[in-house]
């Protein structure tokens, strides 16, 4: 085997095992069944004749097959046309096919191209459309979870998305492309270098990550009149712990969102809380963050009440922006509890955006797009009520 075919050979062993990690993940979210190479063939032939480098099933009994390509040319679209024209004819359990390649591809301009005929129809199509690793995955995620979510599915798509996030950032993969392997594929590359480049990190200079999602929740707070506050969720909902190669380590904090609208809730908070943790002064704000959850919303607050909420809040305001997408000390957190970035997933149909941003930047981008209330960087909703019937003001960040 000469040098060029023994890489080609590497490189497409890499993509099908990024692609596998990507399945092992979407399986351990429930998104899948299951998964396994297949092999098919007509009755009274040979049983093995064509192939598909991982069948799926779905929860409601579908199966697609899947076709793993770390670039793509012309003729080996033709091949996988043909594997899967005889698989969706021989087992009619099959109903969508696929070819798949890594995010890190070099082969983008074909794939955007080749997909386009097959989208449009300008071409007759046994696959059904080609895909990105991270494509794949929002596909089958929006598949199983609807792609306009509110509630418990779109709490679980956060979730899902904080544990996505852990497994990118230790994929060895990854890591390996980093540092200058370009043969590697990579797990959702695309959203890793952009963390790394964002924490300014150098590859040279790093031995090794460590992440987790694993964040206590923070301590019950105790009010200055005695009562408590049960503590709830930390900023943090995912840290990175990058090793250096000079023995030297450091942790980076990160509050992660993902939606499917253009703005996302990021804080809510009862109004007493807001008043004894911030040590707001004059008596009557209290009074007037309940008045604002009475009326249901900003636009239905009585104007002269909402202009003098926004002056009760402004000597407080970068304290309050701070506290509400990094957290306080005043809150009992640790630093490991406080968030010192914020990674924003907004899903749409013209396809995914990522934002990585610092505290302070987000921030500024919310006041520079405008929309906000009360002086602050968030446009203010209400919460539905809970299950002691109580509601309460809901923050907001958007995005475009």
């Amino acid at each position: 085997m000469n040098i060029d075919n023994s890489k080609k050979s590497q490189s497409g062993s890499y993509s099908n095992s990024s692609l596998e990690d990507q399945l092992r993940y979407l399986k351990s979210k429930s998104l899948i069944s299951g998964y396994r190479a297949r092999k098919y063939g007509y009755e009274g032939k040979r049983k093995n004749q064509f192939k598909c480098d991982f069948a799926i099933s779905l929860p409601n009994g579908e199966e697609w097959i899947l076709f793993s390509a770390a670039s793509l040319t012309s003729d080996r679209l033709k091949t996988k046309q043909w594997d899967a024209e005889n698989i969706k004819n021989i087992d009619q359990n099959i109903k969508k096919a696929f070819v798949i390649c890594p995010d890190s591809t070099k082969s983008l301009n074909n794939i955007y191209r080749y997909r386009e005929y097959i989208r449009s129809k300008q071409d007759i199509s046994s696959v059904d459309d080609i895909l990105l690793h991270s494509e794949l995955v929002s596909l089958i995620e929006n598949y199983a979870l609807g792609s306009t979510l509110s509630g418990s599915k779109a709490a679980k798509k956060g979730l899902n998305f904080e544990d996505l996030l852990v497994e990118i950032l230790e994929n060895k993969q990854n890591f390996m492309l980093w540092k200058g392997n370009t043969l590697a594929a990579g797990f959702h590359y695309h959203i890793y270098s952009r963390i790394v480049e964002k924490l300014s990190l150098i590859p040279d200079t790093v031995s090794s990550f460590k992440a987790s999602n694993e964040i206590p929740d923070l301590p019950t707070y105790t009010y200055k009149d005695g009562t408590t506050k049960k503590g709830g969720r930390a900023k943090t909902d995912v840290f990175l712990q990058v090793h250096f190669t000079d023995g030297s380590s450091k942790t980076y904090t990160f509050s992660c969102k993902s939606t499917t609208k253009s703005d996302v809730t990021v804080f809510q908070f009862p109004p007493k809380y807001c008043v004894d943790i911030l040590d707001i002064s004059e008596s009557d704000t209290e009074e007037l963050l309940n008045a604002y959850v009475k009326s249901g919303g900003p636009n239905n607050m009585p104007p002269d009440k909402a202009e003098l909420l926004t002056k009760r809040l402004v000597p407080y305001m970068d304290e309050f922006n701070h506290w509400v997408l990094h957290g306080i000390e005043k809150d009992g957190s640790s630093a490991l509890q406080r968030a010192d970035y914020i990674i924003t997933r907004y899903q749409k149909d013209s396809g995914e955006c990522i934002y990585i941003e610092t505290i302070d930047e987000c921030i500024k981008a919310q006041y520079n797009w405008g929309n906000t209330h009360f002086g602050t960087a968030f446009k203010w909703t209400v919460t539905k009520k809970d299950s002691n019937g109580v509601c309460f003001p809901a923050l907001r960040i958007r995005y475009k």
